[in-house]
């Protein structure tokens, strides 16, 4: 028995309905199923005029054919997400809720092993989105909507007050690599205009750990108390865990003696890379890290309005944010191996 009822069929229908057959005779001569024959001359039905003008109902197998190509356009395969409740519930708690990317919401998925009856890609979940095919999530629940142009970097002359200290150029190899953990990245996010209270920010290049800390200035004397209380908390380790610094040339970070130096031994306790003047590319973690901060400190915001709790509750949301770069686990996850690994 044919799936789908073709025009000449239809014209046989016109045909025996003008030799008065019923609907069981006529699926008998075009091979379809009684109750499919009633359902098409119901669609295929039209009303037209007589000589004498009066309306009669008549079946047209035209118009019931132009019907079935008009409905065939609009077919299309039934979404995935129709029977799986369970994973529209995961895919809008992450977005909406945890503020995940669709990439992270089912990398981490894939990676906890969770079965869901719906197996997409990250391409079909951002269109699903953008379709509307889910009942909470909209394309305002992503942070970001698409890719942005990178702003080429110029050439730019060399600060003197710069050139003593050691250069990005100077790192080993395993720095640049990311094959050893230790090595951080730091920047500070200034307060809204006029203010002084600002953030200092650091990030792990391996594991990608991030440090935020409300600061009551961005100054250089600021950025010392931040360093000196991390050494005052791991003590002896703090060597381990903080083998070098990478930053900009800030008036912040401009002292190389004041990052570096010790207040235990008086010696050298890290050390300090410079990047080259306006190349933030060379600080791309920091960057990164920045922007997710941006996400809950928003520009123009007054930074000493925010609470410790609020500064330390963003920073437990980036540790613990599933990153593709890592296999989609956590910052936290891999840096609280690294300081385990060292008692």
């Amino acid at each position: 028995m044919a799936a789908y009822m073709t025009l000449d069929q239809r014209k046989q229908i016109e045909t025996c309905l003008k030799l008065d057959l019923n609907t069981q005779d006529i699926a008998d001569v075009i091979g379809m199923s009684e109750r499919t024959v009633r359902r098409e001359i119901k669609r295929g039905t039209i009303m037209l005029y007589d000589t004498e003008l009066k309306e009669y109902p008549c079946y047209c197998p035209d118009y019931a054919q132009s019907l079935a190509d008009e409905a065939s356009k609009r077919k299309g395969r039934k979404c995935k997400l129709a029977d799986d409740p369970d994973f529209i519930e995961y895919i809008e708690n992450k977005i909406i809720n945890e503020c995940w990317s669709p990439d992270v919401t089912l990398g981490r998925a894939r990676l906890e092993g969770k079965k869901f009856k719906t197996t997409i890609c990250t391409t079909t979940l951002y269109n699903y989105i953008k379709e509307g095919r889910f009942p909470r999530l909209t394309t305002n629940d992503l942070h970001r909507k698409g890719m942005t142009n990178k702003r080429k970097e110029k050439d730019v002359i060399e600060p003197k007050k710069c050139l003593e200290n050691r250069r990005i150029d100077e790192r080993p190899e395993t720095i640049e690599e990311r094959v050893e953990l230790g090595h951080w990245e730091m920047d500070c996010i200034k307060s809204a205009r006029g203010q002084k209270t600002g953030l200092l920010t650091m990030i792990e290049r391996t594991s990608r750990d991030t440090l935020v800390f409300k600061i009551p200035s961005v100054s250089q004397a600021c950025v010392k108390d931040v360093l000196d209380s991390l050494e005052r908390k791991y003590r002896y380790q703090f060597k381990k865990i903080f083998k070098s610094i990478t930053m900009d040339n800030g008036s912040e970070f401009i002292d190389q003696d004041t990052i570096e130096t010790s207040i235990y031994t008086k010696k050298k306790r890290t050390t300090a890379y410079y990047c080259h003047p306006y190349r933030s590319s060379e600080r791309g973690s920091n960057e990164n890290v920045n922007g997710m901060v941006r996400r809950f400190v928003k520009k123009g915001v007054n930074i000493a309005s925010l609470s410790d709790s609020f500064i330390k509750k963003v920073e437990s949301w980036i540790n613990n944010y599933p990153r593709k770069i890592l296999g989609y686990r956590t910052s936290a996850e891999l840096f609280g191996m690294f300081i385990q690994n060292l008692s």
